[in-house]
């Protein structure tokens, strides 16, 4: 916080006192998790889902509503009503699943739910490295040893990886259980130097083909267009971005697809002929045509959230700003009365407060613009990230 010149919102919260509302608040949320506590299927397991149970709540913004406007509705209705109906939904949900008999272990439940996600991630990162080595025409066989693989990349990609510990023909695993197993073989998962790499470049011109053919096993034919979607605000920063996969079949019929389904289609080489090479500039529209129609879903979600999100933020501005003000138009009424009641050398202090007054007026204008910047939108045209024919198991377009 800077005596002159702030230039950013601070909101300070008073947590430590129960005579403010941020700390009624907090008081108000612990006690009922005191309370739930107490309930034998629960007990202190209560504090490990708690996160959870409130998921799509936002107390910062209830907390903000509250101060702003002296409301406690809002937050009256999530402690008493919400957090409660939410837990015994919960419960409910475990026992309908068979995971709760006379004691529900509600940490253990998600312990497995965080294995599972973690065992996700394991094989997403796998399929991400085998197929993007493919594609740079190289590969990830197997070592031999359960587990590990080489990391085949083409001897005129390598520079590429330069700095990251790259080496010929390395050895790599991604569960950090196998890599413990052996010295010599490489931990590969998020955030690790080669990975990044590849995610880097893997929207580069020279790194993906432009067309690629995969196999459904379902029979499906068409097209697959990845899209990357991004929304801009007015400072010209993103304010969202996701990949979208549009599938138009050979029938013209075209859909968004959940990109996770595309890990079932299997590549079968550039070699494969097929009459959907005639088809691509008319799939390749429909296709972005369809996640034109996303991008709009995307951005009035957003408009929605910043919106909201603003109207918070001006309503503080303006009762910020509106004190200041208030003040300053009374400081200077007071050296002008008493200029006009015959009191000498107030000029400078005068001049002081008219240029103190006029700055504030501007510094508010100038964060009330800032704010506005916030909700204008831009939607970026669809980035063409990846296209693949894909093809039925007769091979038949």
């Amino acid at each position: 916080i800077h005596r002159y010149g702030q230039d950013r919102d601070c909101f300070i919260w008073n947590l430590l006192y129960q005579d403010t509302r941020e700390g009624r608040i907090l008081s108000r949320l612990l006690s009922k998790i005191e309370s739930m506590k107490a309930r034998p299927e629960l007990g202190e397991t209560i504090y490990d889902v708690v996160s959870s149970v409130l998921s799509g709540v936002s107390l910062e913004q209830l907390i903000m509503e509250a101060i702003l406007t002296g409301d406690m509705t809002k937050v009256d209705d999530v402690i008493d009503v919400q957090l409660e109906q939410r837990v015994n939904e919960f419960i409910a949900l475990l026992e309908e699943n068979a995971l709760a008999a006379n004691y529900i272990n509600l940490s253990e439940v998600q312990a497995l739910h965080e294995c599972s996600e973690r065992q996700q991630i394991i094989r997403d990162v796998h399929l991400f490295v085998d197929r993007v080595t493919n594609w740079m025409g190289g590969g990830l066989p197997k070592d031999g040893r359960d587990g590990v693989y080489v990391l085949g990349i083409p001897t005129g990609k390598q520079a590429q990886f330069n700095g990251t510990g790259f080496e010929q023909a390395m050895k790599v695993a991604f569960d950090r259980g196998t890599v413990r197993l052996h010295k010599d073989v490489t931990y590969l998962t998020i955030g690790q130097p080669i990975l990044n790499r590849m995610i880097d470049g893997f929207a580069l011109d020279d790194w993906q083909p432009r067309v690629s053919v995969l196999q459904d096993p379902d029979g499906l034919s068409g097209m697959v267009c990845l899209y990357r979607m991004t929304v801009q605000d007015g400072h010209g920063r993103t304010a969202d971005e996701q990949l979208v996969a549009a599938f138009a079949e050979a029938t013209e019929k075209v859909d968004l697809i959940d990109i996770r389904k595309v890990r079932d289609l299997r590549a079968v080489g550039p070699d494969r002929d097929s009459e959907l090479v005639m088809k691509i500039e008319k799939l390749e529209t429909l296709a972005q045509t369809c996640a034109m129609s996303k991008l709009k879903d995307i951005r009035a979600g957003i408009e929605a959230r910043r919106s909201q999100e603003a109207d918070l933020k001006r309503k503080w501005l303006e009762r910020s700003y509106a004190a200041t003000i208030k003040y300053l138009e009374n400081r200077l009424f007071e050296l002008r009365l008493r200029q006009q009641q015959g009191e000498r050398n107030l000029g400078g202090a005068i001049t002081n407060a008219e240029n103190r007054l006029s700055n504030v007026r501007r510094q508010q204008e100038a964060r009330l613009e800032l704010l506005a910047k916030d909700v204008t939108l831009t939607s970026l045209a669809p980035k063409l990230e990846a296209l693949a024919l894909v093809i039925g198991n007769d091979g038949a377009g």
